[in-house]
């Protein structure tokens, strides 16, 4: 007795199809044709009850069912399936719609419609999507049909891998077992969007290559985009989707989503935005995108939360408000022009905004945009917008800046090539001409005061600092400056690989003690084979580099088995915060070595949360 049948082809060169059709005994219960048009090919399936139909403009339907593909996190979501982690599919019903307090979902009896490809790759997954029909001999209104094929199958569409794993004829038997219906014949269709799909493979090669993509790896990639005419919303869906799926990533986006969710519980205390001050500086080194976490923000946390949730901020955004409007809005001098100093405070308001993440400052520039848009067209004065304009800048400056410099101190291996440090060497000066060093005040004494730069973060920080003066004083250029800080970079990726190998041998093989000198010596050789033999070095590791791995990993092991332990048990903040300063060690990895721990005592990591809080 056959259970399923499987049809693939290709609709149009960029557009594939795969069709399951399952059930008992289902040769004849099934039709389908195709025929040729000169604009492609057009494919259509049918029996009592339904149809589906693929053309080379896009598809229609005829039956109960609906259309289901995976989620690309943080784009399109509903919050009501954004806060259950079960949750990995949308579903979307035929001829069904929420009504006006947009909670409840109300059935129709129209199952009848069509769509463009356009829509169901922007709509949908930007990827793949499915279509499912369910006919049989039902008799009674479509949208009882419907409401029972929901109720039944819903659960089971909306939580499954198996969309996002595209297991065509596993999802389609998944789905027909929880219909509780032997006799019925349902009908799978999954769409793919080759172009897409091309455009997310290459990305997901360059990600997994480089977690940091290099500057050339970008270039390429928008080239082929726009070779195949990727749209630009589309390419930041996909490389948004493909960086969240990495493991790490996914862990620290879920992490940051359950402190939002407290949050809107519990309204958002100093504790909780520790927490998520302390996940978005890690998320910094992961480069999980900020847009990303923004999202969330949004999503998760009410208005009225975000603008109280720290005492003080009232402040800078109130004063914000009143500069912008006295120099643009109000009726007293409003041609003046900005002075520096109204300026200087704008950059200081927008960095307290930056570090906690409060969108109301952005919010009252683009009010005030909007204002001074409204005012120059009753009054055709222009004035206020060029000032506005010029504010813009300077914040544009900020914003370029700051993506540099937190590049530089939180990711490894990231470099400064010679075009940046002119764009930063032009940023400071213009930035220093507001008030003398303001520049180093805004952007390089938050990284030497934040707990989280690691020590390599931290050297290039004061390269970079040492660096510009030298330049400005006519002692350096800037290749200089751009040569120092990529042999740093390239000390720092030779320190994460030699520390990763090492610690591989060790899992590996006995050594009977590390701090014997010849024992080290012997591990050193070891390890400088495998990485030429692999390709990744063309001499040996160099002593001290090596000696430093093997100094660093002892530190750990200690950490791990004598001091973690101890603070755990009497919760000792102090001895935690005397190690991680006096070891040299980065606290985002110890941070990492503590988690392992918990793990594999299979203890949960709120055993930490309040002590890692204490520290900030």
């Amino acid at each position: 007795m056959i259970q399923d049948v499987t049809l693939h082809g290709h609709i149009t060169p960029n557009i594939e199809c795969y069709a399951v059709v399952a059930g008992r005994n289902v040769a004849d219960r099934y039709f389908y044709e195709q025929h040729a048009k000169e604009s492609g090919m057009t494919f259509r399936v049918f029996s009592s009850g339904f149809e589906f139909a693929l053309t080379p403009e896009g598809l229609r339907y005829n039956g109960p069912g609906g259309s289901v593909g995976e989620y690309m996190f943080g784009v399109d979501q509903p919050v009501r399936d954004l806060v259950k982690k079960e949750v990995l599919n949308r579903l979307v019903m035929f001829g069904t719609y929420y009504g006006r307090d947009k909670r409840k979902l109300v059935f129709s009896n129209q199952s009848k419609g069509s769509e463009n490809y356009h829509t169901v790759f922007m709509e949908g997954n930007a990827v793949a999507n499915y279509y499912v029909l369910i006919p049989s001999s039902f008799e009674g209104e479509i949208r009882h049909r419907q409401e029972y094929i929901l109720r039944k199958v819903g659960k089971t569409l909306k939580r499954t891998p198996l969309v996002g794993r595209q297991d065509d004829v596993a999802l389609a038997h998944a789905i027909h077992e929880a219909l509780e219906e032997q006799d019925t014949v349902l009908y799978l269709f999954r769409l793919v969007n080759l172009i897409h799909m091309r455009y997310r493979n290459s990305f997901l090669e360059v990600y997994k290559a480089h977690a940091f993509p290099k500057d050339e790896d970008m270039r390429l990639l928008e080239d082929l985009a726009a070779e195949l005419g990727v749209e630009h919303y589309q390419q930041q869906r996909i490389r948004m989707d493909v960086i969240y799926k990495h493991e790490e990533n996914q862990k620290l986006v879920e992490t940051y989503k359950d402190v939002l969710i407290a949050s809107a519980k519990e309204g958002l205390t100093r504790t909780h935005q520790a927490r998520l001050q302390r996940l978005r500086t890690l998320s910094l080194r992961h480069n999980v995108p900020s847009s990303l976490l923004d999202i969330l923000d949004e999503l998760l946390l009410e208005e009225d939360t975000r603008v109280a949730h720290i005492g003080e901020e009232a402040d800078y955004v109130e004063r914000t408000r009143q500069i912008l409007e006295s120099l643009f809005l109000g009726d007293q001098a409003p041609h003046t022009g900005i002075t520096a100093h109204d300026i200087k405070e704008l950059l200081m308001a927008k960095r307290r905004a930056t570090e906690e993440h409060n969108n109301l400052f952005e919010q009252v520039l683009l009010d005030t945009g909007r204002a001074c848009d409204e005012a120059a067209a009753e009054s055709g004065d222009l004035a206020p917008l060029e000032n506005l304009g010029n504010v813009v800048t300077y914040l544009d400056r900020f914003d370029s800046t700051l993506a540099n410099v937190n590049q530089l101190a939180f990711m490894d291996g990231a470099t400064l090539p010679e075009d940046k440090v002119r764009s930063l060497l032009g940023n400071k000066k213009v930035i220093d001409e507001l008030e003398p060093g303001l520049f180093e005040a805004l952007f390089l004494k938050p990284l030497v005061e934040n707990k989280y730069v690691p020590l390599y973060g931290r050297r290039k920080v004061a390269t970079l600092r040492d660096g510009l003066k030298d330049i400005e004083e006519g002692a350096a250029s800037l290749g200089d400056l751009a040569n120092a800080i990529a042999e740093l970079a390239s000390e720092e990726r030779l320190y994460r690989l030699v520390h990763e190998t090492v610690k591989q041998h060790i899992r590996s093989f006995y050594y009977s003690d590390l701090r014997n000198r010849e024992a080290i010596e012997t591990l050193r050789q070891e390890v400088s084979m495998e990485l030429r033999q692999r390709g990744l070095l063309e001499e040996d590791v160099p002593v001290a580099l090596f000696d430093k791995v093997v100094l660093d990993i002892r530190k750990e092991a200690f950490y791990v088995q004598q001091l973690l332990p101890q603070i755990i048990e009497r919760k000792n903040t102090a001895l935690r915060e005397d190690f991680i300063l006096n070891s040299g060690l980065d606290r985002f990895y110890i941070e990492e070595l503590e988690s392992e721990y918990l793990r594999a005592a299979d203890v949960s990591e709120t055993v930490l949360a309040s002590l890692r809080e204490a520290a900030l």
